[in-house]
């Protein structure tokens, strides 16, 4: 980083997390969002949860299964669809699946195609994640992007863009997120202004492939300036 013209990263935090004070005068944030989305058609909520992303000990799926397990006595036909290659704790959470009963309504597909993930998603409301620790958390900026409310704890940049109330539930106490859920399942005019909220966040943001020729254009006319 010392020797490096300019240092990117995906988002402010993890900027601020990776790069000494020292140096941070050569940091630029790089937009991350990998594809554009037309605004989707804003559905009605029902208790349809996913999760999308590795299975590690990272994301504390732990975490998102008491929750899940909170929600599905309330509302008996919810499920959680669970995406995503096994990262070493897929057995451990099948086995407190069972362990909470909600072995039923807890289906671990595996990982998928970005367009299977979409169509899953499609027939979601809302996206689960409670990871302990992240840094732009790609998965959580797809979910939004069409549609789904993310019920997330606030950590890494997660807490910049989703925003407690307006277009996601935070995750600080568990009892406190299950009610919110239930609050926006029995509120379907809150549920879509949330809805609404989440994608309309991303549609005027710049593509990763246009910010990333514009640093880099940047780069090479500040050199020929300086020749």
């Amino acid at each position: 980083m010392r020797l490096a013209d300019g240092i990117w990263a995906d988002s402010a935090t993890t900027l601020n997390q990776r790069v000494s004070p020292n140096l941070q005068h050569k940091g630029r944030v790089i937009s991350f969002l990998l594809e554009g989305r037309s605004m989707p058609e804003i559905s009605e909520p029902t208790p349809e949860f996913i999760f999308g992303g590795r299975l590690s000990p990272q994301k504390g799926l732990e975490r998102a299964l008491k929750i899940f397990s909170e929600i599905l006595p309330l509302a008996p036909d919810a499920h959680f669809k669970i995406i995503g290659p096994n990262g070493g704790v897929e057995n451990d959470l099948k086995a407190r699946a069972k362990q909470l009963g909600i072995a039923k309504s807890v289906s671990f597909i595996g990982p998928k195609s970005q367009d299977d993930i979409h169509t899953i998603a499609s027939h979601a409301s809302f996206y689960l994640q409670t990871s302990i620790r992240e840094g732009m958390a790609m998965s959580v900026v797809e979910a939004m992007q069409i549609g789904l409310v993310p019920v997330i704890t606030p950590v890494g940049e997660i807490a910049r863009y989703c925003v407690d109330g307006k277009n996601a539930v935070w995750v600080q106490e568990d009892a406190a997120a299950v009610d919110a859920v239930m609050s926006l399942l029995s509120d379907t005019a809150r549920y879509k202004r949330m809805s609404y909220a989440a994608a309309e966040y991303w549609q005027e943001k710049p593509l990763y492939r246009d910010d990333f020729l514009a640093a880099a254009k940047e780069f090479i006319e500040g050199s020929a300036d300086d020749v």
